[in-house]
């Protein structure tokens, strides 16, 4: 595995995650049915869908950030021999970043 390849791979995953995340984060978006956090209660409650989806996106800006540096310190850190456990890692780092996005947003609408 190319290690150059791990570090666009995820920086670019990282950049995408921010970049999704900064229209939520600036509360531009209205409720819709393809993107935001959707549940029943956001979609029917604009104050509520404008309250958790500001907190998701900054929620994605920070997880984007941390994958993305997250591959360039390990890679830097481990180097070539080991791009199968910095893979392994990254994917790792994204599920548990983008898993405690969601959590918050679950958290945060039931004390609404």
């Amino acid at each position: 595995m190319d290690l150059e390849w791990l570090r666009t791979l995820f920086i670019g995953e990282g950049l995408l995650f921010a970049l999704l995340g900064m229209p939520l984060a600036l509360g531009r978006v209205p409720p819709n049915g393809w993107y935001g956090f959707r549940t029943p209660r956001t979609l029917a409650e604009p104050a509520v869908w404008y309250e958790i989806n500001r907190g998701c996106g900054i929620g994605m800006v920070i997880a984007g950030a941390l994958i993305a540096l997250s591959v360039l310190l390990l890679t830097s850190i481990l180097g070539e021999r080991s791009a199968g456990f910095v893979a392994l890692s990254n994917i790792v780092i994204t599920f548990v970043a983008l898993g405690a996005v969601f959590l918050w947003g679950m958290m945060r609408m039931r004390s609404l």
